[in-house]
């Protein structure tokens, strides 16, 4: 297919689409973003197999709850892992601990308080 014929699908696709072209792009984007999650979590699965300790908040969590690593917080918190070694080359512990890029909101005070 031409770039020509392609750039007339697109159009095509965005008039009859009420999504368009950036909405199949943005579900590509996240079918993409998906895999590489699921990719990144079989590989802490396999570093827990070999004993390494994974960590979320200081906590050693079950594994159906890692998918939180990937997410952003309402606050703009975000998780951010520490390779932690043992020896030269060898891995110890995985730590995913929140982060933010600023100070974290403070907590609302009562009135009454």
């Amino acid at each position: 297919m031409s770039r020509k014929q392609l750039l007339g699908a697109a159009v095509r696709l965005s008039r009859g689409n009420r999504g368009g072209l950036i909405g199949m792009i943005r579900n590509v984007e996240y079918g993409d973003r998906k895999k590489h999650q699921r990719t990144y979590l079989d590989g802490l699965k396999r570093y827990k197999n070999k004993g390494v300790r994974i960590t979320i908040d200081g906590v050693e969590c079950p594994e159906k709850e890692w998918e939180k690593i990937f997410e952003m917080g309402e606050d703009g918190g975000f998780y951010m892992g520490d390779y932690v070694g043992a020896e030269q080359g060898c891995l110890k512990e995985i730590r995913f601990d929140k982060v933010y890029l600023s100070d974290p909101p403070k907590e609302k005070k009562d009135k009454d308080s």
